[in-house]
C-alpha cells in the first residue's frame, strides 16, 4: 500500500513537471511568435483601420505591392541588403576561421595580444562608435558605399564570432593534427585539410547567424548610408514622415523583409542544430 502511494505522488510530481514544462514553452512561444502575428495581421489591414486590427473583416494585399513597387528605392535595398549581407558573411568567416584557430591552438604574445584586442572591442558599445566611423568614412570617401558599412560589420562580427570559433576548434582533439605534421604535412595542409572540415556544423551555424544579422543591422545602416546605397532596414523607416505614420505600409515592408531571413534559416536549421552540438 505504501509502495503504492509513493508511485502515485511520483507520476503526479512527473505529470506536474510536465505541465509547468509546455506551460513554460508555450508562455515563450507566444512572446515570439505574438509580434509577428499582429505585424502580420496589420499588414493585411487598410490604413482606415490599423489601428485596431483585432476587430473588423476588411483585409487588404494592397499594401504589399504599395511597399515593393511604390516606395522609394525599396527594392533597391532589398538588393544591396542581400549583397551586403551575403559579401559580409563570407569574409567574416574567412577571417574568423583563421582568428578562431589561432586563439584555440597557438600560446604566445600575439595571440594574448589579438585576444586582449577582441575583448576590448566586445566591451565598447557599439554606438559610441558612430561618430568616428561617420568622420572616417567621410574622410576617406567611402562614405554611402558598400565598403563603408561593410567594415564596422567585419569588425563586429570578427570581435564576437572570434571567441565562438574558438570554442569550436578546442572541442575537437589535436591528435589527427599532430599525426599529420608527423606525416610531414604543414600547418596550412593541417589547418584546411584537418581542421577546417571537423567544424563545418560550426561554420555553416555562424554563416547563418552572420547573414541574419548583417541584414537586419539597422545602426550601421543609419549612420553610413544614403540614396547611394539604401539598406533595407532604413528604407522601412521612411514610412515616417511628418504627417505620420503609414503603420500599414511599414507592417508590409517587414514583412517582406521576413521572407528571406525565413527562407535562409529553413533552409540552414539542420547546420545550425548540428552546430549547437558541437
Amino acid at each position: 500500500m505504501e509502495e503504492e502511494i509513493v508511485v502515485r505522488g511520483q507520476l503526479r510530481l512527473y505529470g506536474l513537471r510536465r505541465a509547468l514544462w509546455f506551460s513554460g514553452v508555450v508562455l515563450v512561444c507566444f512572446f515570439f511568435m505574438f509580434p509577428v502575428f499582429w505585424l502580420i495581421l496589420t499588414a493585411i489591414r487598410p490604413e482606415s483601420e490599423v489601428f485596431y486590427v483585432h476587430r473588423g473583416t476588411n483585409f487588404t494585399f494592397t499594401n504589399f505591392t504599395k511597399a515593393f513597387f511604390e516606395s522609394y528605392l525599396f527594392k533597391e535595398s532589398m538588393i544591396n541588403s542581400a549583397i551586403l549581407a551575403t559579401l559580409g558573411t563570407f569574409l567574416s568567416i574567412v577571417i574568423t576561421l583563421q582568428s578562431g584557430y589561432m586563439l584555440g591552438r597557438f600560446r604566445g604574445k600575439l595571440r594574448n595580444s589579438w585576444f586582449g584586442l577582441i575583448y576590448i572591442m566586445r566591451t565598447i558599445p557599439y554606438i559610441t562608435w558612430g561618430l568616428p566611423l561617420y568622420t572616417m568614412t567621410q574622410w576617406l570617401g567611402i562614405y554611402d558605399t558598400y565598403w563603408g558599412v561593410l567594415a564596422p560589420h567585419l569588425a563586429v562580427h570578427v570581435a564576437f564570432f572570434s571567441l565562438v570559433m574558438k570554442g569550436f576548434f578546442e572541442n575537437i582533439t589535436q591528435s589527427s593534427e599532430e599525426a599529420a605534421l608527423v606525416d610531414g604535412c604543414s600547418y596550412w595542409g593541417v589547418y584546411f585539410k584537418i581542421a577546417v572540415p571537423q567544424v563545418l556544423p560550426g561554420i555553416f551555424a555562424l554563416s547563418l547567424i552572420c547573414w541574419l544579422w548583417t541584414w537586419n543591422e539597422l545602426l550601421f545602416a543609419m549612420l553610413l548610408t544614403s540614396s547611394n546605397t539604401p539598406l533595407l532596414t532604413v528604407m522601412i523607416v521612411q514610412f515616417i514622415n511628418e504627417v505620420g505614420m503609414q503603420w500599414n505600409l511599414m507592417a508590409a515592408s517587414a514583412v517582406i523583409a521576413l521572407l528571406p531571413a525565413i527562407i535562409v534559416t529553413l533552409c540552414g536549421q539542420k547546420y545550425i542544430t548540428k552546430g549547437l552540438y558541437m
